[in-house]
């Protein structure tokens, strides 16, 4: 079955993200639930835990670029069937992996990251970037990502923020401070259900909050 539809491409054009339906099939997403699991055990020094329960566990972390030595984890990074989607929605006739990223919310978790784009937190750019977001379970709408509708056409570097602190997090003047007023006031707020398997694929400029 194709998983790229002409409406991906057009979404993710237009809104700068879209979902891919079944993109991961119930072995995919246990084999992605025992990574993050191998991750949970043995974090990165760059482990940053945002939230715990009233019992002091964490139900709220972020933790990045684990691949090269996770196992688990490097199979799923490296899988072409995602440089093949990325380049069915962007025309590139090329596809580069630059690194993974966690960020696991467990049931209970109440924070939300602040209104960010990924680009200003990367040290890479291209005429066309994605990310791939992949959730281990089944979402309604308010429970998934958040975007700004077009914001990716901007290409403006978003000041970034702390996901834990919300405050800033450089001092250059190459990043446009904003407030989450300014973003839901300009911009139409897209999200999706999400079913088991689904998977969201977003511009590096695209605006964003979980």
């Amino acid at each position: 079955m194709k998983i790229v539809t002409q409406q991906n491409i057009e979404e993710f054009r237009e809104i700068g993200a879209t979902k891919l339906i079944n993109f991961y099939d119930q072995e995919g997403i246990k084999k992605i639930e025992n990574a993050i699991d191998d991750v949970s055990r043995n974090p990165s020094p760059m482990v940053d835990v945002f939230e715990k329960d009233s019992s002091g566990n964490t139900i709220f972390f972020n933790d990045f670029n684990n691949w090269r030595r996770i196992d688990s984890l490097k199979s799923i990074c490296l899988n072409e069937k995602l440089g093949q989607v990325f380049s069915e929605l962007t025309g590139s006739e090329q596809a580069y992996f630059f690194h993974d990223h966690q960020i696991c919310k467990k049931a209970g978790a109440s924070k939300k990251t602040p209104w960010h784009i990924d680009k200003s937190y990367f040290m890479v750019d291209s005429q066309f970037t994605a990310s791939f977001w992949i959730p281990t379970v089944g979402l309604n709408a308010s429970q998934s990502l958040s975007f700004a509708k077009g914001s990716q056409k901007e290409r403006k570097l978003m000041m970034p923020k702390g996901f834990k602190s919300n405050n800033a997090l450089e001092s250059s003047d190459d990043f446009s401070p904003f407030n989450a007023n300014e973003i839901e006031e300009n911009f139409d707020v897209y999200n999706w259900d999400m079913s088991l398997g689904d998977v969201l694929v977003f511009d590096f400029y695209t605006s964003g909050l979980i």
